[in-house]
């Protein structure tokens, strides 16, 4: 008997054990998954920053509030409270909370701020996105996370762009995926500032975690895992982290210990209950067994049921004995059953209660079938199933019903069944549990800003969110692609596709964290990430994440354009324009004669449009002068303004003669018509000197040859032609 309690004892460990190790395995997902979707809520916040740094250097903080309000349009409402934009010295330039200015002053000064110091009073000032300490904000009266940005210009910082994100949004975000305030989902600076927790999150603001955590102890880990007591809150939880690999940020995610081995805890009571019935009646039986010895035939039958009821008690860790005589087809329970149910045993003088109607009304059909099915089958066999019965309070209870044939007349048929009615209600329970959490990481899944395709270790499909379905064009009627091999699956996405995933067979995938970027449905473009999962050398399966960068991408070519055109006239900028010239000088060694014409273009007196009708009035000549040349160029020549009124044009493959001619040309279109602007009419001229190139000259040497002819052309009185062939 000893014997058998120490393995009862050892087993009930063993489950505890088991259970924690499913608990950690599950965090330790989850807690890499709110990574990866932190991260990426990151990389777009630090991409807004980096684009109104653009914008407030190109238009000279200018016209600044439209962007900074688009900004704060980009993400949920609340998530941003204030953009703002501060001088070398601290001093606030910009803030988007009230056009009036109120915080002009000395209470603008950020030069205290952590932000402001680790951009301009540290040795080595970040080049990209700060993340500050949780602030009270000055202007915004609220707990926020600051994301700075430095603006430089010509490698000297000028200032910092500030962007102040909600802390209460960040929680709420968490809260909204964990909301039992027995779980936990934080977020914490590398130095272990408090950035975000999913509840309770005044409690934490300006505080830090203890030095002693293995993510502060050891910052050359990526990811760990530990036990403790929330000083926050008092809850005991198994605790995963995950530290970003692009920015100096923890998550860590906690399940509650208790609520984690709840149901294995009952589970082990259950057992220590029967195991402590079933000890019993194993004594009780062995008195009766000792006390019938000397009993006659008569008591032998009675002594071999008794030993069937036990042997099917301690196999079954019973909480109850129920048997079936076919001499009246009736089932009895005993005490433990009714105690079991909730339900008044009947006196003994009462009709016994058919055991059909305390069944649950939706499993009596299967309990009549499969109990039918066993009487008119062969016995020799157990009958085993699972329902759920109503207790007295009409409460469903789950128990597993088990019985064994012990007596049987001469033709086989049996005449008594024992067996016994076990509650695996704690069972059903976990498993219930169990399905909870799968269907809360479906959640995260679907809410996941992308495609998630998981495989395992064997290379087949275990996980595919429906957007990864839909950018890949697949088919999932009835989650047939569950389960289906690697190689299967690449025959399905046909071979473009089938090459996102990087090679026709698992040998041959990419490393862990390489990245793709393809052109994906809907002129998408979609950026495959592979990482690989691994528990120390042991691999785990992979997971391919698919994000879509389609604006990024737009937004990229957009920069790319204005970088290379003038903003108030559409036509090249300087820079762009030189390297124009470069590519039409080079295709000169493959003819004779002039490679091409250049044109300088100058206005006339132009300083004195600005200071007599205004500036606005001057930029209208500027962009009506722009319309009138592009009218009168020819398909494929070049124009580009290389700075304040000085114009140049390429015409390639044109005679001199022509060349001149194309040049009177646009010089009289543009002195023929006055030019309409806000502040009337305008009569504007232009000198333009031209200039011939040929194969041995360098876009220098030609722009430097036209420059020096419109010089002439303003010596000689201006509104006029000038070639250089004329002044050399």
């Amino acid at each position: 008997m000893t014997t058998y309690w120490v393995q009862v004892q050892s087993a009930a460990q063993q489950q505890t054990r088991l259970a924690e190790d499913l608990a950690k395995s599950g965090i330790e997902q989850t807690s890499h998954a709110l990574a990866l979707q932190t991260e990426t809520m990151l990389r777009k916040l630090d991409y807004v920053a980096a684009h109104l740094v653009e914008q407030w250097q190109a238009n000279a903080g200018q016209d600044f509030k439209a962007a900074a309000s688009k900004a704060k349009k980009s993400l949920p409402d609340g998530a941003i409270l204030n953009v703002a934009v501060a001088d070398a010295q601290g001093q606030l330039l910009f803030s988007d909370l009230d056009a009036k200015r109120p915080w002009a002053g000395p209470q603008a000064l950020m030069a205290d701020r952590d932000y402001f110091l680790a951009h301009f009073k540290t040795p080595q000032p970040p080049a990209s996105m700060f993340i500050s300490r949780p602030t009270f904000g000055r202007i915004s009266k609220a707990w926020a996370i600051v994301m700075s940005r430095p603006i430089d210009h010509h490698g000297q910082r000028q200032g910092v762009m500030v962007i102040s994100v909600s802390a209460t949004y960040l929680s709420r975000a968490l809260g909204e995926v964990y909301t039992d305030p027995q779980d936990a989902a934080l977020i914490v600076r590398s130095d272990g500032h408090y950035i975000a927790r999913s509840h309770q999150i005044d409690k934490v603001l300006g505080k830090s975690v203890p030095l002693s955590r293995d993510f502060l102890t050891h910052p050359e880990w990526d990811h760990g895992q530990y036990q403790l007591v929330a000083p926050i809150d008092g809850v005991e939880r198994y605790y995963a982290w995950h530290r970003l690999r692009d920015y100096p940020l923890v998550v860590s995610v906690g399940i509650s210990k208790a609520k984690a081995l709840a149901p294995v805890a009952l589970a082990q009571q259950g057992a220590f209950r029967r195991n402590v019935i079933g000890s019993v009646l194993l004594v009780v039986m062995m008195l009766v067994v000792s006390q019938m010895r000397w009993k006659a035939a008569r008591q032998a039958k009675q002594l071999r049921i008794a030993h069937e009821r036990l042997h099917v008690t301690l196999h079954s860790a019973h909480d109850g004995v129920w048997s079936w005589h076919a001499k009246d087809k009736k089932v009895a329970w005993d005490e433990g059953i009714y105690k079991m149910l909730g339900v008044q045993a009947p006196a003994a003088t009462a009709s016994r209660l058919d055991w059909k109607d305390l069944a649950h009304p939706q499993d009596l059909p299967k309990l009549t079938r499969e109990w039918e099915t066993y009487l008119q089958g062969p016995h020799d066999g157990a009958f085993a199933t699972e329902v759920r019965m109503l207790t007295g309070d009409g409460q469903p209870l789950w128990v597993s019903v088990r019985a064994r044939v012990v007596e049987r007349n001469a033709s086989g048929q049996p005449l008594l069944l024992v067996g016994t009615y076990t509650d695996v209600t704690d069972r059903h329970l976990a498993d219930e549990s169990l399905l909870v959490e799968r269907k809360r990481l479906d959640v995260l899944l679907e809410r996941f800003p992308g495609g998630v395709l998981m495989e395992d270790t064997t290379h087949r499909v275990v996980l595919l969110n429906r957007v990864a379905i839909e950018w890949m064009g697949l088919s999932d009627q009835d989650g047939a692609l569950i389960g289906l091999p690697h190689t299967q699956l690449l025959e399905r996405l046909g071979p473009q596709k089938a090459a996102w995933l990087s090679g026709t067979h698992p040998q041959e995938r990419r490393e862990s964290g390489t990245t793709l970027e393809v052109e994906g449905p809907a002129d998408r473009v979609l950026e495959i990430k592979r990482i690989e999962i691994s528990d120390h050398d042991e691999s785990l399966g992979c997971v391919w994440l698919l994000y879509d960068i389609t604006e990024r991408k737009h937004k990229e070519r957009n920069l790319t354009a204005l970088a290379s055109t003038d903003s108030l006239t559409g036509l090249l900028n300087r820079r762009a324009f030189m390297a124009s010239l470069t590519h039409a000088l080079a295709s000169v060694q493959h003819r004779s004669g002039p490679a091409c014409a250049v044109m300088m273009l100058d206005i006339d007196f132009f300083k004195q449009v600005n200071d007599t009708h205004g500036h606005p009035a001057g930029d209208a000549v500027l962009q009506e002068l722009t319309s009138r040349v592009r009218a009168a160029l020819r398909q494929g020549d070049t124009a580009g303004r290389l700075g304040g009124e000085e114009f140049a044009l390429v015409l390639e493959n044109i005679s001199p003669d022509d060349a001149l001619n194309k040049a009177n040309a646009i010089r009289e279109r543009i002195a023929s018509q006055p030019f309409l602007t806000v502040a009337g009419e305008i009569h504007v001229t232009v000198s333009i000197g031209v200039a011939f190139a040929t194969s041995e000259m360098s876009a220098a040497d030609v722009l430097s040859n036209a420059d020096r002819a419109l010089y002439q052309a303003k010596q000689d009185g201006r509104n006029r032609v000038v070639s250089w062939q004329q002044v050399a």
